[in-house]
């Protein structure tokens, strides 16, 4: 009853509110009862964006914070895909919430706020959780490469601001960061790497059919290629003053 409620998108926040505070407050209603989906009363809220319901029920002892629904989804998880930043604050100020908890694809809850590009839930996940971003996924990737990959600049450059990154780290397929973002082709991204003193552009990738060619040798893009050789030319003015 209290799932149809909250699922009901014909009913405002205030009215849900109301009806599901009566209705949780009777002693026979399981607020942990799963629906078809294998979502709970809480986790419903969460996927509605409902604070105030959330905070509700998060406050009741009776009610389990790290139950996992059929597509093996944390609430937090649901919180960061639907990008609602109140109700993922309210999730992190519980303890016994798990920022970490990987759903059935192996993907944490910053993974899945890093794919839908929720910039400010990355960036408040970023601060209060420990995030490893050179963590290799299913797919092979860390998280430098899918962001670098996507094209998705503000999000890359909240990850350049981590001490614990490695710009040369290759994935399985071979590429590095770099490569990884001139196959995403956005040249800003691009820059933001050359411009970094860690970053090896003459890496080569023999795993690939081009793999003896250079990365300026593999670059599609005109405008890519043109950035890059300016840099080299930059690169060698240094070498050569030093």
């Amino acid at each position: 009853m209290v799932q149809l409620i909250l699922e009901n998108p014909g009913i405002e926040p205030t009215e849900v509110n109301e009806l599901g505070d009566k209705l949780l407050e009777r002693p026979d209603m399981d607020p942990n009862k799963l629906n078809k989906f294998g979502n709970t009363p809480l986790h419903c809220a969460v996927m509605r964006g409902f604070p105030d319901i959330v905070q509700f029920l998060l406050q009741r002892k009776d009610v389990f914070p790290n139950t996992i629904n059929k597509d093996g989804a944390t609430l937090l998880h649901s919180a960061a895909h639907r990008g609602n930043i109140k109700v993922v604050k309210l999730l992190l100020e519980n303890t016994k919430v798990d920022p970490g908890e990987q759903n059935q694809d192996g993907n944490t809850p910053f993974d899945i706020a890093v794919e839908e590009q929720r910039f400010k839930i990355v960036n408040l996940l970023l601060e209060k959780t420990c995030i490893d971003p050179t963590r290799v996924y299913k797919d092979g990737n860390n998280v430098l490469h899918k962001t670098a990959r996507s094209g998705e600049l503000k999000i890359f450059q909240l990850l350049l601001e981590m001490s614990n990154i490695d710009l040369n780290q290759k994935n399985t397929n071979g590429d590095t960061i770099l490569q990884s973002a001139i196959f995403g082709k956005n040249p800003k991204l691009v820059e933001l790497i050359l411009i970094r003193t860690r970053v090896d552009p003459s890496e080569k990738n023999m795993e690939r059919p081009d793999g003896s060619k250079t990365i300026a040798e593999s670059t599609m893009g005109a405008s890519i290629r043109e950035l890059y050789s300016k840099w080299i030319t930059v690169k060698f003015e240094i070498n050569e003053t030093n």
